[in-house]
Formats: structure tokens, sequence, C-alpha cells
């Protein structure tokens, strides 16, 4: 039987027979010409692939549905491509931080299976006294750089200040060596428990003061020399976008070597602090809830026994539009903890 409503139903026509004789019914079922002209197209003849890099993007399991077209693509490349640690660093500078709740995903579990001094250094230090503890900080490295650096900058001044007199105690001047830069650190940080009113005052024979400590470790004239001349950095390679370029390399070993002697634990805290500062300088704070109210602002990363295993030193506003300082630098601290 004909279906008629077959799409494949083709009636004869007046083109397709000679006959004039209208439909009568008994018409034949034509189906449609399905013959091919046979190919002769190879696949040596299909040109060659690019290569395409596929760049793969690590996906938070936690991240809302509206984000995830924003994401670049994992299965090739995009009209708009922008490095993997620059989308990461917009995602979080956009962070909203809220309070806990009962629909927040499960925390992923804390895997570093030691915290604390590593145990190389506990087993050296044992039986170490507190000079030894503090020389796993201020190593030899960085007293020879201060000490060059300090070197440096004397000679740079004395050959470029015409104006030095013949009296002038800079004519004295001769180079600092390791031991002597250390016993005059070691002056400075005794000046900081033991307060005078002048520099001078540490070096007086007066029975009122009776303190002799600073005269048998260096002649005055040679501690004022010292701390004319103390550098850190050389100024004529120094980067000056850099707010702390003059302590920049001093600074970044310190950092270096508070990582290295110590694991953080799984509970850390990034907060602020205020170090004392009444001097002139252009990124001094006022924060009238601190006990020094001036100083200058510090971003700590601390462990819950009190290390300080990193730290960013707060410089003024960030350059960056809409962006939290603190959040911003808080970041920065906890990302090299990773």
């Amino acid at each position: 039987m004909i279906q008629k409503d077959d799409p494949d139903f083709r009636p004869s026509t007046e083109d397709d027979d000679d006959s004039s004789e209208s439909y009568s019914g008994n018409e034949a079922w034509n189906p449609p010409d399905t013959s091919r002209r046979m190919s002769t197209f190879s696949e040596d003849q299909l040109p060659a692939l690019p290569n395409i890099q596929r760049r793969r993007t690590p996906r938070s399991r936690t991240m809302p549905p509206d984000d995830i077209a924003n994401l670049p693509s994992t299965y090739g490349t995009t009209s708009e491509e922008i490095p993997e640690s620059e989308w990461v660093k917009q995602k979080i500078e956009n962070i909203e931080w809220d309070m806990p709740t009962a629909d927040d995903p499960e925390p992923i579990p804390y895997t570093v299976p030691f915290s604390g001094m590593k145990d190389i250094y506990t087993g050296i230090l044992t039986t170490a006294n507190p000079i030894e503890y503090f020389e796993l900080f201020l190593t030899r490295d960085i007293v020879e750089l201060i000490v060059e650096q300090t070197n440096l900058f004397a000679t740079q001044n004395l050959l470029s200040n015409d104006d030095v007199g013949p009296q002038a105690r800079a004519h004295s001047w001769y180079p600092v060596t390791a031991d002597e830069m250390i016993k005059f650190l070691a002056l400075i940080g005794w000046m900081g428990l033991v307060k005078l009113s002048a520099i001078k005052d540490y070096w007086r024979v007066h029975k009122l003061y009776g303190i002799p400590l600073a005269r048998t470790v260096m002649p005055r004239n040679r501690f004022e020399l010292i701390l004319k001349y103390l550098h850190f950095s050389d100024n004529t390679e120094a980067d000056t976008e850099d707010r702390l370029c003059k302590i920049r390399d001093v600074l970044d070993k310190f950092i270096e070597n508070y990582k290295k002697m110590y694991t953080p634990g799984e509970n850390i805290c990034v907060d602020e602090s205020l170090i004392p500062w009444r001097g002139r300088l252009i990124f001094r704070q006022y924060i009238p809830n601190k006990a020094a109210k001036y100083g200058i602002k510090v971003f700590k990363l601390c462990t819950e026994k009190g290390y300080t295993w990193n730290l960013y030193v707060y410089c003024g506003k960030s350059k960056e539009k809409e962006v939290d300082v603190s959040e911003k630098n808080g970041y920065d601290s906890c990302s090299s903890s990773s």
C-alpha cells in the first residue's frame, strides 16, 4: 500500500512519462534518486591542524554559577587572554568576607604533618644561649651587607662633600668591620631598653648616670660616626618607586630567615601592628585606639604562639582603585605561606 504522506512519495508527471493520462490511483511510488558521484578526495589533501595551547585554570567548587562564564576557557584559546595569576588576583581583590554559616562547604583538611621549629634547628639549639637564637635571624650575611653599604655610603659622602672642615670629625672615619658593627647594633638594642634623653648621656661619667657599659664597648665619637653613615642599600641603584628601597634588601633577608626557621601550624592570624615612631615619615600612621598612636603600620602573619612568620610594611594608599589595602596586604602575606 502506497502512503501519500510519505515525504519520499513522488507521483509521476508529464515530464516523467509520455502518457497524458490523469492520476488513476495506480501510479507507482518513485523513490528519490540516491545515486552519487564517486569522490576523488583523499585525507592526504587535508591541511595540518594548528597546535592549540590549552590553558587549564583551577575552578573553585564554591564559585557561584554567574562567575563561571567569566572563567578563561579550558578548551582552547580565548579572545582576551589574561595570565592565570592576574585572574586569581582579581578574584581575591573582589572577595567579600562574611561570617561562616551552616551552608558553607566543608573546609579543606589540614595536611601539613609538622609545625614548629624545623628539626635541624631544634637539635642544634638544644643547649643554645639567647645570643645563638638571635643569630638565627641576624645572620652573618645581613651584618656583612650592612657593613658593605655603610662603608660605601661613607666613601661616597666624603668624596662628594667639599664642605667638610679641616677639624671635622668625618676626617677620622675608617671602614667599619663586621665585629664592630655587631657591637654597634648591640648598643642600639641596649639603648632601647635603657632610655636616656640624649645619646651623649650614655657616655657621661657623672655619678648621676653611672652607666659605664657604653664606654667599655666603643668611644662616643666612633659610635656617632657609624650612626651618621649607617646604610643598608646603594643609593645609586635604589628603586625610587619603592618607599622601602633604603631597607628592602635587609628586610627581605629577615623575612626569609623567619620562614626558614619555623613552619606555621593550622591556626594562623593576620593582623596589623604599629611600630611607635614620631619622626618625619611620609607613611607614618595615626591610629588613636593604639597605645603608641603614631607609628609605622605593619601587617603580620603570626602563629598561634606569637611567632612572626611574615610581615608587610604599609607604605601608603594603594595605587589600585577600589581595593581595601588591609585586605590586599593580608592576602599578600598569606599567599606566600601556601
